[in-house]
């Protein structure tokens, strides 16, 4: 499989595909926002709930969605030149921001929806461009060392975000004991399976750390019960009065299914298509495409389903405003035609036949969301009902958003340290002694990036896109010296 990715990553068709798939997954994304319909941002969701009720004007919602997205959008732009793969967030996030910046009417949704389909367009074949260009005028390894970003902290520290979230919910003697099944695990599987079994040490890392984090709730939640005989009982009592709030909105968004089919279509073949990657699954979607590492992909894309669902269903349902991808589960079926399909080229030897995958990830992404929008109310009613999965994806979201945020600001750093250490290899014997502290200039000034960052007001980035951005202020930085160098 790892071959098989590897050679269809380079098919012109199926890069062709990816790009449409970004253009018209852009272009709804803006429309459904402008119709007031889906938001992918889960704090502007609610914005736009108060924007229907009268109690926000679009021009204050356009400026608060504005600066609630606009650091992450910039933030991921060093990714997709790096690594020729969009993050969803500058896709959905950008589009979304386009659509919201107009009135809600049918003249200004066809406008935002074309205006946003050559904002899918540019970013998509614009970077990929850029990305080559700067391949071939930078210095040697420039590529390598950006990736960095990725490879320096990534695969490890995301692989123990359960035990995070175990330490959480459960208290530091569970969490311990996690952390050392789970570190025993990643060491075992990186020494005896990555080369002679073909496993992967993430993807069995997510799914111990997972398998104990359930088990524990399970244990908590028993052990909850048998002390708490009558809880449930209680909890029926208040629980209707609470779920009549959800049903009006619940239906709202039924009526718009067939968009919602549509949209979740689009966004399982583009992650299939090779054309944009989740955030939570960037790191090793990047690397599926060089070493087929895609099983690690669709653990972490599911795990990040679990983690977001109450967030999403609830804020949906006091809203009436659902997202464009749902509960996210399109992009774990976009990973699973990515397997579905290297095994059917695999066994045809016809890049050609990829094209099925692709095909069949837009029907498992557009059921997806036709069956998301009927379970709703019940996925709503679970939550009231057993607070305890709640907390489990609450600590699972936290556990997510904390290994990332300190894993790309880590890359960041390693990857500007190991841009200093490469350029001093370079640099002629007459400048040493200055070469000799590049790769402190190049960490100290991403933490620089980052300090500055944390303390000023003005268009301030998030925390998981700082990290990476310095590194690439940095990576210029050092192709300006080099180049004076030659001269």
């Amino acid at each position: 499989m790892n071959e098989t990715l590897k050679m269809l990553t380079d098919n012109l068709l199926i890069t062709t595909i990816g790009g449409i798939m970004i253009v018209l997954l852009s272009g709804i994304t803006a429309f459904l926002a402008n119709r007031n319909i889906a938001c992918y941002n889960d704090g502007v969701r609610p914005l736009i709930g108060q924007k229907k009720q009268g109690i926000l004007k679009y021009k204050a919602l356009a400026g608060m969605s504005f600066a609630m997205s606009i650091g992450y959008v910039i933030g991921f732009i060093p990714f997709s030149i790096t690594q020729n793969i969009l993050i969803v967030h500058t896709v959905l996030l950008g589009s979304e921001m386009i659509g919201l910046l107009f009135k809600k009417n049918f003249k200004y949704s066809i406008i935002s929806t074309v205006i946003a389909m050559a904002y899918g367009a540019s970013i998509f074949w614009g970077l990929n461009a850029l990305g080559t260009a700067i391949q071939k005028i930078t210095y040697p390894g420039f590529g390598w060392n950006l990736g960095m970003i990725i490879d320096g902290a990534f695969p490890f520290i995301f692989a123990m975000f359960p035990v995070i979230a175990i330490y959480i919910q459960s208290g530091w003697k569970k969490g311990s004991i996690s952390a050392l099944i789970s570190i025993l695990t990643y060491i075992l599987i990186a020494r005896f399976g990555w080369t002679d079994a073909n496993l992967y040490p993430m993807a069995l890392t997510l799914l111990v750390g997972t398998a104990l984090l359930f088990g524990f709730a399970i244990q908590e939640h028993l052990e909850f019960k048998k002390k708490n005989p009558n809880f449930n009982k209680e909890k029926d009592q208040s629980l209707e009065s609470k779920f009549k709030l959800f049903i009006t909105n619940a239906e709202e968004i039924k009526q718009n299914k067939w968009w919602f089919v549509l949209s979740g279509s689009i966004a399982s073949m583009a992650v299939a298509s090779f054309a944009v990657a989740p955030l939570v699954s960037m790191g090793v979607q990047t690397t599926s495409a060089n070493s087929g590492d895609v099983v690690s992909a669709l653990i972490a894309d599911t795990t990040w389903v679990i983690g977001f669902l109450p967030l999403v269903v609830l804020t949906a349902l006091l809203t009436g405003v659902y997202s464009p991808v749902g509960l996210t589960a399109v992009f774990v079926w976009g990973d699973l035609a990515k397997i579905i399909g290297a095994q059917i080229v695999s066994s045809t030897n016809q890049e050609g036949t990829y094209l099925i995958a692709i095909a069949l990830a837009g029907i498992m992404g557009g059921l997806s969301l036709f069956a998301e929008v009927y379970l709703l109310k019940s996925l709503a009613k679970l939550l009231l009902k057993v607070p305890g999965i709640k907390k489990v994806s609450d600590s699972m979201r936290t556990g997510i958003t904390q290994t990332i945020n300190y894993a790309f600001l880590v890359g960041g750093i390693i990857a500007a340290f190991t841009m200093g250490q490469s350029l001093q290899s370079l640099l002629p014997s007459t400048m040493a002694g200055f070469a000799f502290w590049l790769p402190s200039l190049g960490a100290g000034l991403v933490i620089f990036i980052v300090i500055l960052n944390s303390t000023t007001k003005k268009l301030k980035l998030s925390e998981i896109a700082v990290g990476p951005l310095g590194a690439l202020l940095v990576g210029i930085l050092f192709n300006i010296i080099y180049f004076i160098s030659l001269i």
